[in-house]
């Protein structure tokens, strides 16, 4: 399955937009996360040639303004779209989907979207004082588990574990962030050990934090890559 990085911290080459939040094309219909802006969403497609009309289903990690914001202009756009949200975000981001004409699906636990591809959702953690829940989207086939992330609130370890019981396979390869941009450089090394019994390759995204992702650089070698917009990799 091939993925293309539409927003992201950093980019191949000044000509993008980069900013905050995450946006990742699936194969051809589906968008992971909507960036903090469309207007930076939509310039971004547009320099690598994909048509946002033609995207069906968005799944939506969690309710953080960086990670929905590029929803609205899409809905404009296209009235049709799936979005996959859950029941625990924030109730005004729902209301407004349907308010906006998107499709509402609320994922509960794990869903299966087809083709392939599948929702872990109601992933709970305490963030800053505050519950919250974070969904991550599965490219699964007989041979590979692939997981990709907003940012991993709830903990790397503890997805990979969970959708290794779920799955009855391991993780072999994660895109996104990990959010260990907060984390003291021991405890990120320590989760990234724990990763590496079961995970073969890691595409790491923007919350990861700089001292993580040389930790997973020294750890991975030529299996880790940092994403920027503009890349496309294969899962």
């Amino acid at each position: 399955m091939k993925i293309k990085i539409l927003f992201d911290r950093t980019a191949v080459n000044e000509n993008f937009h980069t900013g905050w939040g995450v946006a990742f094309l699936i194969g051809e219909k589906t968008l992971f996360d909507t960036s903090e802006k469309f207007e930076y969403l939509a310039e971004n497609a547009r320099l690598v040639k994909v048509d946002l009309s033609k995207i069906e289903q968005v799944i939506i990690s969690h309710d953080h303004w960086d990670h929905i914001n590029g929803l609205w202009g899409l809905l404009e756009m296209n009235k049709n779209i799936t979005v996959y949200s859950s029941g625990e975000f924030n109730p005004e981001f729902n209301d407004k989907v349907k308010a906006a004409g998107g499709k509402l699906e609320l994922v509960k636990h794990h869903m299966d979207i087809g083709g392939g591809l599948h929702i872990l959702g109601n992933n709970r953690v305490m963030y800053k004082g505050q519950g919250m829940v974070e969904q991550m989207l599965f490219i699964k086939d007989a041979n590979k588990l692939a997981m990709v992330c907003g940012c991993c609130h709830p903990g790397v370890v503890n997805i990979i574990h969970k959708a290794g019981i779920i799955f009855g396979q391991k993780v072999d390869t994660i895109v996104g962030g990990l959010h260990m941009m907060d984390k003291e450089r021991r405890f990120a090394k320590y989760m990234i050990d724990e990763m590496g019994m079961f995970v073969e390759r890691v595409f790491a995204s923007h919350c990861t934090g700089h001292d993580a992702c040389r930790i997973l650089e020294e750890k991975y070698k030529d299996n880790f890559s940092e994403l920027k917009v503009g890349m496309e990799i294969e899962v």
